[in-house]
């Protein structure tokens, strides 16, 4: 799909698209209703194991509406005896959160137990509150993916509670690869490559027009570990003047799945931003100019100068009629193709 939708170079050609793949569009309401009527539970059963109420549930199936917090989808990962990985694909294509990660406490409960498939949220409260009160231990150099493979080892919840009281830094210093990643973007945008300045966060938010609630994401992110929601990092990643391939990166580094051709937002988003960097690729060099002057990464900087020598070698430039402000095209395709899917990410870009 996502293929398709990359060769596209016509608007009609994306609809035809959209109308072809329309069964893979659902919404929350036919998800639930599906893992409902597989799950065989009642709402009063389903109640009793995520600890949401009977009417919210009911609502979820009948009324539509969906989730407001990340928790929730926690909870139904429980409560339908999920393991990780489904509860995983309802947090991130559902819920647009990032998947459990290992390097938090809680989340690495909820690892542990639901690979058992026999706990409820409420147990994985209890053991978290254990595991919170003795959790000590310096050792915590793993990586965040072998971290995820010793818990999903380990055979016993004494097993598991020894495991975070001598791993107890493991937990932290979560999200570090996205914050270290946000931490380049963000001093790249800030940084002129020809006077040699650069930019404070806020200043370069106020010199951008980028609306100031974000700097509270990167707040939360920088100072607790709280990495934003998937609609939120891509809205800032827009703000940040990234295109298709660099906001796939920017999800990768938070864990996140690349835009979803299954996702009728993001399909709009994969065609808009192909089209503006293919008409567009002077825009593409400053990007990785600024990036090369402040990264310290050797493998990034070695693609980066790739980048910059076929841009180079391509000897283009834009024609002034192609220079339609990205951000107004991105509003008018997406109000246009995918209004209600899109309504959060419009209020942001």
């Amino acid at each position: 799909m996502r293929d398709e939708i990359e060769r596209a170079e016509e608007l009609s050609e994306l609809e035809g698209l959209l109308r072809k793949y329309e069964a893979a569009f659902r919404g929350w309401p036919d998800v639930f209703r599906r893992l409902l009527a597989e799950s065989g539970l009642t709402y009063v059963r389903l109640a009793e194991r995520t600890g949401i109420s009977r009417n919210t549930l009911r609502r979820w199936a009948t009324s539509g509406g969906a989730p407001r917090c990340r928790s929730a989808y926690i909870r139904l990962g429980f409560g339908f005896r999920m393991d990780e990985r489904r509860t995983n694909e309802l947090l991130t294509r559902q819920g647009g959160y990032q998947p459990l990660y290992p390097r938090d406490l809680f989340d690495a409960v909820c690892i542990f137990l639901l690979e058992r498939q026999r706990h409820t949220y409420a147990n994985a409260e209890a053991l978290y509150e254990q595991c919170q009160s003795q959790a000590s231990g310096e050792n915590g150099g793993e990586s965040t993916a072998e971290a995820a493979r010793q818990i999903r080892r380990i055979l016993s919840r004494e097993e598991f509670i020894r495991f975070t009281q001598e791993h107890g830094s493991l937990f932290q210093q979560p999200h570090e690869r996205l914050r270290r990643h946000l931490s380049d973007l963000l001093r790249a945008r800030g940084y002129d490559p020809v006077r040699g300045d650069s930019l404070s966060v806020h200043r370069l938010f106020t010199v951008s027009g980028i609306p100031a609630r974000f700097e509270k994401d990167i707040s939360n992110l920088m100072v607790h570990g709280l990495a934003p929601r998937r609609e939120r990092l891509i809205a800032l990643g827009l703000h940040l003047g990234l295109f298709h391939e660099e906001l796939d990166r920017l999800l990768e580094a938070a864990d996140m799945e690349p835009l979803c051709a299954k996702n009728r937002m993001e399909c709009v988003l994969i065609y808009a931003l192909q089209r503006f960097a293919l008409a567009h690729p002077e825009l593409t060099l400053e990007h990785a100019v600024r990036l090369l002057a402040v990264t310290d990464v050797p493998e990034q900087a070695r693609q980066i100068r790739g980048q910059i020598q076929d841009y180079l070698a391509a000897d283009y430039h834009s024609e002034p009629e192609d220079c339609l402000d990205l951000a107004e095209q991105l509003r008018l395709l997406l109000t246009r193709l995918a209004p209600e899917d899109a309504a959060q990410l419009l209020s942001l870009i």
